[in-house]
């Protein structure tokens, strides 16, 4: 099918900015502004150099979905010093939730993760960890987020997190006497501490050498103290990141992250579940000792 001029200058080139093909040939502007992700029913555009604008479709107006965003971001800039974005101005407009904020400097982690040396993955790790220490200190009866609903279990798969130990194990189905042993020896969870809850290196920015901001604190909440660790450990040890900053939370901290490691290897295998390739690792190597040229690759 050919198109007429006045058709092919019509077409749409971009679903997400409405650009048309008319613009590209009749002008020499070109925008600054350039969608950088999308996931379910948000996006967010970069604006220049300095802001991020963050979109969010909602079918309720007064759905606080996203505040989390804005109001974790602020308690994290208030009482720590890890670099967060500034939030600049927050409104809806119909359906969608807007936050504008600035823009941390650098690239994500995760996009230069294979081509940076070991002493600078090992830095920006210690980093990280130094300021995963820092949230240690924003502490909460409870586990729950800031606007005090329910945080939930992504590790043990009990669904809404709980402060007893029965509440964590009720998937558990083994015999008795072990459920029992797992009950007994069921980590603390307290102090409930502030938590990123999403720790991988797409979150990490960096710029000259060091960590210039952690970003999308969405997830965030008081969790056990030892959350992030585990996470580290597990879901977030893809590129060996998730090691190295457990590896330094070991050094720094006065916690018995590996105690509470070992017990929730022993839970996954009292569950009867398949271990998967990095756990068939660590037992040859033992658990966060696994080489970097062993790893599972990212895909």
């Amino acid at each position: 099918m050919v198109l007429s001029d006045e058709e092919r200058w019509a077409q749409v080139t971009c679903n997400a900015c409405g650009w048309k093909r008319e613009f590209s040939e009749c002008s020499f502007y070109r925008p600054s502004l350039k969608v950088i992700y999308g996931v379910g029913r948000r996006g967010a555009w970069t604006i220049g150099d300095k802001y991020v604008l963050k979109e969010v479709q909602t079918d309720d107006p007064t759905d606080p979905q996203p505040r989390p965003t804005v109001i974790n971001t602020e308690l994290v800039s208030k009482n720590t010093t890890i670099p967060v974005p500034e939030i600049i101005r927050t409104w809806f407009d119909g359906n969608r939730h807007y936050t504008w904020m600035t823009r941390i400097p650098g690239v994500n982690l995760e996009s230069v993760w294979s081509t940076i040396t070991k002493e600078e993955k090992q830095q920006y790790a210690k980093e990280v960890a130094e300021y995963i220490l820092q949230l240690r200190n924003l502490t909460n009866p409870l586990p729950q987020d800031l606007e005090g609903d329910t945080v939930y279990d992504c590790v043990f798969e009990s669904g809404r997190i709980s402060t007893r130990p029965e509440e964590w194990l009720k998937n558990f189905n083994g015999a008795d006497a072990q459920r029992e042993k797992c009950l007994q020896s069921f980590p603390a969870m307290g102090p409930f501490t502030f938590s990123h809850n999403d720790l991988k290196p797409a979150n990490i920015m960096i710029h000259d050498g060091h960590v210039s901001g952690i970003i999308d604190w969405d997830e965030a909440g008081y969790f056990p103290v030892w959350w992030e660790y585990i996470r580290l450990r597990t879901e977030f040890q893809y590129l060996s990141f998730g090691n190295y900053v457990a590896d330094y939370l070991d050094e720094i901290s006065k916690a018995s992250y590996p105690e509470v490691f070992k017990f929730y290897r022993e839970f996954n295998r009292l569950l009867e579940k398949r271990l998967t390739h990095l756990e068939i690792l660590e037992e040859i190597y033992g658990p966060g000792k696994v080489p970097p040229e062993k790893l599972p690759k990212l895909k």
